[in-house]
């Protein structure tokens, strides 16, 4: 059993059989009582630049944890720790496609939560990033639209909603 990307990617090419995993699963399951312990523990691996932190369950899970133990929203929050901890992960250019479409279906679950304040806020700030790394990069803008376009088809409502958050987004600029 391992954990490397070239083997995780590789092993296709040569033998299924050879068991790899996410370590960081094994943290999300030694710290599976204590939130604060396991983001400080996903921030630290996030800047040192292990690139396979999250998935879209894993953030939904950490997510619920955030809704159910913290009201305060903030940099200096422990929602401000899990945006820190996206951002570390987006500066990867590399796999910045991977980690686009992971964030953007993030988006589609907070949009559920669209009436809660601290939802708002992980959008808002979640957009942001996507928007300045897409610029970093030099990548075309629709490659953006287009992730969120996928999420809102057939969705008049979310579509608006996204759309109102990306013109709020460039009235900051």
């Amino acid at each position: 059993m391992v954990d490397d990307l070239f083997i995780r990617k590789a092993r296709g090419l040569f033998d299924q059989n050879i068991d790899v995993i996410n370590t960081a699963s094994i943290l999300y399951a030694l710290f599976e009582d204590n939130l604060d312990s396991l983001l400080e523990k996903i921030e630290q691996l996030s800047e040192g630049g292990y690139n396979h932190l999250f998935n879209s369950e894993s953030l939904k899970n950490i997510t619920q944890r955030l809704f159910n133990e913290y009201q305060v929203i903030g940099s200096e929050t422990k929602y401000g720790v899990l945006l820190k901890i996206v951002h570390n992960i987006l500066t990867q250019q590399m796999i910045f496609p991977d980690n686009l479409k992971i964030v953007v279906n993030y988006l589609n679950y907070l949009y559920d939560y669209k009436t809660d304040i601290r939802a708002r806020y992980l959008v808002r700030s979640l957009l942001k990033e996507l928007w300045l790394f897409i610029g970093l990069y030099n990548l075309d803008v629709n490659l953006l639209l287009e992730e969120l376009g996928f999420i809102c088809m057939g969705d008049k409502n979310k579509l608006i909603f996204f759309s109102k958050m990306l013109k709020d987004l460039d009235a900051d600029y």
